[in-house]
């Protein structure tokens, strides 16, 4: 037996362990792509964890599955797929589903591990040395061969693991003879050793190796493919969001299911095979073929539903992983802690009633655009207050913008791109509140806004002299809206909120905090349903407010409702701050003349900030709109189908307000 996989796979660990990190240091300083001092970590240990965790729930499927590839199909002793869960539970019960376990635990400790780390590692890598962004996407013919590269190496140093898994599981269905009666997994490669030699437990690393690199590019590449295709279509019109996550699980599952079925098979029966059994790679094919074709594809259908749930079970994942995050940078958001900011608290008084903004250097253009859109609204500026996460925008904001307020808040997390599912996501809504919380005790009122919105007017000016709202003293906090109608009415979308400070707004996001400490949600879903459960136990106290879609719309705005084009654009649909960027110069909301931007410093574009609302393409806005509506058909459907019951059962409402829409954002991020 060759030596050359013992000596690769030497090599391959200890590069694992060595190159688990590095640094990266961007040099382009275009205002549009800036990277400074941004750190790569390999997910090496995560993924392993996930992968574990996945493997317990999946395991039964895989016991059925090695039991239908060792046999032949046309044997009359041969099982099906319910004879052998018949077989398996009748002779030893439901632990016989989980024969082996130990040796899956310690394949995906190794197998796992090592797949997850390399292929972000490569990816990582892949962007650096083209100067490019590592959150940014990796062309398609390149991620098949960063997944095949990271796919082999890791079926290499997974192969003791994975021969180790095979044999124990198939232990339970041969005779008392051939029974290895391994006692775990650790004392399966002492016995190998023993009795078969060290590279005994390399038997059937070549396909491990070659199904290793055909699973990963289904699971992973193509997994990763499939979803952005299903994002970026405007036939599907999807976000990241649960059906996203479904489809290209399904996709990819049955794409790596197809591929490796046959490589699978072969893998099987080689790690399976007793000393005296030992052939070639020729030999087993050939014997399978013999007996029968179909062989090739045994097990197949175990298999394929294994790998959607063990996908969708390794990303449930990210939630310890997120709120582990937020626990470990959000102990210094107290009260106390933001009064020992120096000099925040005094630019907050001295500004009297601010309208906050948070951003990075991810949001940058998109603020300056904001902050050129709102240039003629003099009243309406003095009143933001920027809140900077990195030197940069901060940088550019004081210079370009010197008469608005600005203040340079400190937080490594904050400096990085939100994504949403990630512990900076989390973390960015869980500042969001905690700051929320602190300004109701130094301030009577506020307003927390973003910028991936357009003003066609004054929005502080217009809420205040609207009649048509009735907010005299009839709210504590006042929001923007996902419809005006249906199960999303009193929705809030979380872009926009004026909050009057009390008791009960104080109250409001700290339980906003709380629960973004040791949940996976979002604080504009919690404080839906903060609002809700306020209502119906309060009746008669006005807590919360919602602003029409038809003065602010967002993304689900249907324009053939309305008859006239909403003042103020939310373009909130899931699309990062470049993707609205773009969209923004499409649709003549571009305010900010990025070609002036010298020495960190930009001017806006005059004859379209004195005049926000001429500037527009209406017509132009107004037929997207009304695609786009059409095209949400799915997203629409669901709500209708949500709506029937609630209608047919009334006391659903209750409990589609109070518990499943305010964990949407968990069913969206896994």
């Amino acid at each position: 037996m060759n030596y050359w996989p013992f000596y690769l796979f030497l090599i391959s660990y200890f590069t694992i362990v060595k190159s688990n990190h590095l640094n990266n240091v961007g040099i382009n300083n275009n205002i549009t792509s800036v990277i400074k001092n941004k750190k790569v970590y390999g997910k090496w240990y995560f993924g392993g964890i996930a992968s574990c965790g996945a493997a317990l729930i999946t395991h039964p499927l895989e016991v059925i599955k090695v039991h239908l590839q060792t046999q032949n199909r046309y044997d009359p002793e041969a099982k099906n797929f319910f004879n052998i869960i018949l077989y398996i539970f009748k002779t030893y019960g439901i632990l016989g589903f989980y024969a082996g376990i130990s040796g899956s635990l310690l394949r995906q400790i190794t197998y796992s591990t090592a797949r997850f780390a390399l292929y972000e590692f490569f990816k990582s890598t892949f962007l650096l040395l083209k100067n490019e962004n590592p959150n940014t996407d990796v062309p398609f013919n390149y991620k098949i061969i960063l997944a095949a590269f990271a796919g082999g190496i890791s079926g290499l140093i997974g192969t003791p693991g994975d021969l180790v898994n095979v044999r124990m599981q198939n232990d339970i269905k041969v005779c008392v003879k051939k029974k290895r009666n391994y006692k775990n997994a650790l004392d399966a490669i002492y016995v190998i050793i023993r009795d078969e030699g060290f590279m005994a437990l390399f038997n059937g690393a070549t396909m491990a190796i070659l199904r290793a690199i055909a699973i990963t590019i289904g699971q992973i590449a193509f997994y990763d493919q499939f979803k952005y295709i299903i994002i970026s279509s405007s036939l599907f019109n999807l976000s990241d969001g649960i059906i996203t996550h479904l489809i290209a699980s399904i996709a990819a599952s049955s794409t790596g299911t197809l591929l490796t079925q046959p490589i699978d098979v072969i893998k099987t029966r080689m790690m399976n095979a007793h000393i005296e059994e030992y052939g070639s790679i020729i030999e087993y094919i050939t014997k399978t073929w013999k007996s029968g074709p179909l062989n090739f594809y045994n097990g197949f259908f175990p298999a394929w539903i294994r790998l959607a749930p063990h996908t969708t079970f390794i990303r449930a994942f990210v939630v310890l992983k997120v709120t582990d995050f937020v626990e470990k940078y959000g102990r210094n958001l107290t009260i106390n802690d933001f009064d020992a900011l120096p000099g925040f608290k005094n630019k907050i008084k001295e500004i009297g009633r601010p309208a906050i903004i948070l951003l990075n250097k991810y949001a940058l253009n998109i603020t300056l655009n904001f902050l050129c859109n709102i240039e003629s609204f003099n009243e309406t500026k003095s009143k933001v207050l920027l809140l900077s996460f990195d030197d940069l925008s901060y940088n550019v904001l004081t210079k370009s913008f010197p008469n608005i307020y600005v203040y340079r808040f400190h937080s490594k997390p904050l400096e990085e791109k939100f994504k949403r599912g990630e512990g900076t996501y989390q973390f960015f809504q869980y500042f969001r509140a905690s700051l929320s919380a602190y300004l109701t005790k130094v301030v009577d009122e506020f307003w927390m806004i973003q910028c991936d919105t357009i003003w066609r007017d004054d929005l502080f000016k217009n809420i205040e002299n609207n009649e048509s709202l009735k907010l005299e003293n009839s709210y504590k906090v006042l929001l923007d809206s996902e419809s005006d109608e249906g199960l999303l009415k009193n929705m809030t979308a979380g872009g926009y909120f004026k909050v009057k400070s009390s008791k009960e707004t104080f109250d409001l996001f700290n339980f906003v905090k709380k629960n973004l400490e040791n949940r996976l949600v979002t604080d504009n879903n919690m404080m839906s349903q903060y609002c809700y459960k306020y209502v119906t136990s309060k009746k008669d106290e006005a807590l919360c407010k919602f602003i029409p879609t038809t003065i602010m719309s967002n993304w689900r705005l249907n324009v053939e409702k309305v008859k006239n084009l909403p003042l103020f654009l939310q373009y909130d649909g899931g699309a990062g701050s470049e993707e609205k960027f773009k969209k923004f110069e499409e649709i003549g909301a571009l305010f900010v003349n990025l070609s002036t931007y010298n020495s960190g410093k930009i001017s806006c574009i005059k004859e379209r900030s004195d005049n926000p609302k001429e500037s527009l393409k209406i017509n132009l806005i107004m037929k997207e709109s009304k695609a786009q509506n059409k095209l949400n058909i799915l997203d629409r459907g669901l709500c209708w189908m949500a709506e029937f019951l609630i209608n047919t059962f009334p006391f659903l409402e209750y409990y589609m307000r109070s518990w499943i829409y305010p964990d949407f954002s968990y069913i969206l991020t896994i």
